[in-house]
């Protein structure tokens, strides 16, 4: 019984906790959301860390560059789906879902050559 509970409250935890975090931001200003998004990686680094998965990261594979431009392009798609949205409206909302599909398909091709 308390497992199953447990397991609605982490779902719930897990799907509420980005549209709150953005609610607080929104609500209360930058310095609730900054606040509580750097708590919120403390307590993750300390949960790692005493459960003792923090040794599952300790090696990092690729470079810093490939992962600065992987942030890079990911803002520069954001921006450019908002303001698809705001120009295109009801048409980018299938382009975008039918970029995500192809997304995946590539991915799911290239693991299956890769193994």
């Amino acid at each position: 019984m308390a497992r199953s509970i447990g397991k609605i409250v982490l779902f719930l935890l897990l799907f509420s906790y980005p549209i709150l975090l953005v609610y607080m931001g929104i609500q209360y200003g930058g310095i609730v959301f900054w606040s509580t998004l750097g708590g919120s990686f403390i307590m993750i680094g300390l949960i790692l860390s005493k459960a003792g998965y923090a040794g599952n990261f300790q090696s990092r594979n690729g470079s810093l560059a490939k992962g600065l431009a992987g942030i890079a392009l990911a803002l520069i798609v954001m921006v450019a789906f908002y303001l698809g949205l705001f120009n295109f409206r009801v048409v980018m909302i299938p382009l975008s879902l039918g970029i995500l599909v192809a997304a995946a398909a590539f991915v799911m091709a290239r693991a299956k050559f890769s193994s």
